[in-house]
């Protein structure tokens, strides 16, 4: 008889075979059926060493208790206990069976499991025989995919032709989720940005900027496209497609060593296709709580409500945070060869869940009211009262990642880059606290979700301590990058250069702002997207709305910021509505929009 291979070679290959496996499902889904998986591609090893992790725990109890049961009890016990842990991690990718379904089926495959390999040689000696191929795999597969990623840095970096002499940096920052309306840059009551309301000095300040888009890929994707959202085809469940030139593919073909450095990974990440042109790309975490996070068990263990609601810590594991996005940049700096650079950096921090540390996670504390933990739970009706506890943490979140971003520049001036850099400052989106019973972002189209805060500074081409008031898309700061280096291949991506603004002696004339928000039939019925596709447009008075089930609301920005009184009906706005309604009529015949389903972050 062969003898006995031990309760921890069971738990071993057990957790490299449910990574593996996990990892199997993965390729299927992204490779086969071009799912948008919102996964870490490093999943197809890491979720095996994660369940090496996690399952050694379950196997110190087995050994500790079984430890001087006779061997086939041994093996019996453990087979039935690491099934169970096996077959609930693939059952996890089958969300619609109930979970009292998948319990009891995991408990009787596992039992019968059990009772088979308990007096089977075979069983033992395809344990000895698998086991150590099996990590040989997992290691090759890190091997191949980190060394693919570094072999195709390498060959992208080789073929960049040569920049023009003197040709300026560029630094896009991109602060997810944080509102105009909260930043004191634009004069918001609380000082949650006082670092960028000194750097802004130095260049010009919109102070009505708006997002097309209200959530983050579709902003992100016309931001680098110069295209509105209606232009691209992305949505909740569909990245960004390779029919439209890029920021970064054009700014490569002009020599640039490009490098994008994401803290959101759920709608960032090389998945979205918002890599496209990046010789470098850093998203997801590599650190322990982005490997345990990487397996189905670690995931919904470690990211799971209960837990989160439990330890504290509201963030989900897996993102990069300001500090190491910080690190990760200046690194690559530092190493990088005497070419001009383009860096894309996406800050996560002020994203819900909003947990700023200390001292910010209480410095704007305004009510005993306990945190309502909205993001954490199915969404509800809020009122501004409500909100105000998620408000005071946001506008700490907002303070902290002001406080890193200041860092950065700090670095960056110290080592004399700021000199011949082009920096934009801005965010994606806004986010709403109870102003029309939201909270949140990617649910509609008022103002506090699209205003965003924005930055030019560049010293050789952009006036110092001048703000624009006019209203303007973050849509055309890819334009402008390009006009601001100049050459003969300005108009590469399209857009309206914010130059004009600057440049025109008495102001250049108000834009129309579209922006844009598609249906999403998984939301709350009483959610504005809900009920179909949305648009708006933004004019240097008025904020016209035209919600899915083809109600329209009309709002004056400058005596009604908040947006709480609705002029739509009264008959002094026809002439308004009429107008603003003509004009997106016009638009949807030239660019017909698409119409969408999914979630957003």
């Amino acid at each position: 008889m062969t003898k006995p291979v031990g309760i921890w070679r069971i738990g071993m290959l057990s957790a490299l075979l449910t990574g593996l496996g996990e990892a199997v499902i993965l390729g299927v889904e992204m490779q086969l059926l071009g799912t948008y998986t919102h996964r870490n591609p490093q999943l197809i090893w890491m979720a095996a060493v994660s369940n090496l992790v996690l399952f050694a725990l379950p196997a110190l109890v087995l050994w500790l208790v079984l430890r001087r049961q006779r061997p086939e009890v041994q093996i019996r016990i453990a087979v039935m206990v690491f099934m169970v842990l096996v077959l609930m991690a693939f059952l996890r990718f089958l969300p619609r069976v109930h979970l009292l379904a998948r319990v009891l089926l995991s408990l009787g495959v596992a039992f019968q499991a059990g009772r088979l390999a308990a007096g089977s040689d075979r069983f033992h000696r395809m344990v000895r025989v698998t086991l150590w191929p099996a990590v040989a795999l997992v290691a090759a597969l890190a091997v191949g995919l980190n060394g693919y990623r570094a072999l195709r840095e390498r060959r992208m970096v080789a073929a960049l032709p040569n920049a023009v002499e003197g040709a300026p940096n560029v630094l896009l920052i991109i602060l997810d989720t944080v509102g105009g309306s909260h930043v004191s840059l634009n004069g918001y009551s609380r000082p949650t940005t006082p670092r960028l309301a000194r750097f802004a000095q130095r260049g010009v300040q919109f102070r009505r900027a708006s997002s097309p888009a209200s959530w983050t890929l579709p902003s992100h994707a016309s931001m680098f496209t110069g295209r509105w959202p209606r232009e691209i085809a992305v949505n909740f469940l569909t990245p960004l497609g390779s029919d439209q030139p890029t920021l970064a593919e054009v700014l490569g073909s002009r020599g640039y060593l490009t490098g994008g450095f994401v803290g959101n990974y759920i709608y960032a990440s090389r998945e979205s296709g918002l890599d496209r042109g990046f010789s470098l790309y850093k998203d997801y975490a590599a650190d322990l709580g982005g490997l345990l996070t990487s397996s189905a068990w670690g995931a919904g263990l470690l990211n799971s409500t209960t837990v989160r609601l439990r330890t504290g810590h509201l963030k989900w594991f897996g993102g990069r945070e300001a500090d190491q996005l910080n690190q990760d940049f200046l690194s690559w700096l530092s190493k990088k060869e005497r070419r001009p650079f383009f860096a894309f950096v996406n800050y996560f921090d002020a994203h819900g869940e909003y947990d700023p540390p200390a001292p910010f996670d209480t410095v704007f504390r305004s009510t005993n009211r306990p945190r309502d933990n909205h993001f954490l739970k199915n969404g509800k009706p809020i009122s501004r009262e409500e909100a105000q506890p998620e408000l005071d943490a946001y506008d700490g979140a907002i303070a902290h990642l002001d406080g890193q971003v200041g860092s950065l520049l700090d670095s960056l001036d110290a080592r004399g880059e700021l000199r011949n850099t082009i920096v934009i400052i801005t965010s994606d989106h806004g986010e709403e606290f109870g102003e029309h019973q939201l909270l949140g972002h990617a649910i509609s189209l008022y103002h506090e979700a699209l205003h965003v805060p924005l930055v030019v500074v560049f010293p050789a081409k952009v006036p110092a301590g001048m703000t624009v008031e006019s209203p303007v898309s973050t849509r055309d700061i890819a334009a402008t990058i390009l006009s601001l280096i100049g050459g003969d291949r300005t108009d590469e991506l399209p857009g309206h250069a914010l130059n004009r603004h600057w440049t025109v002696s008495d102001g250049a004339p108000a834009d129309t702002i579209l922006s844009e928000l598609q249906y999403n039939k998984s939301q709350p019925d009483w959610f504005p997207n809900s009920k179909g596709d949305m648009s708006s447009l933004i004019t240097a008075r008025h904020h016209f709305i035209l919600n899915g089930d083809g109600r329209i609301e009309l709002y004056d920005l400058l005596s009604d910021s908040l947006e709480q009184r609705d002029l739509a009906r009264r008959d002094a706005s026809r002439d308004d509505v009429d107008r603003f309604r003509k004009y997106l009529e016009s638009t949807n015949r030239l660019v017909p929009r698409q119409l969408h389903a999914g979630n957003g972050r």
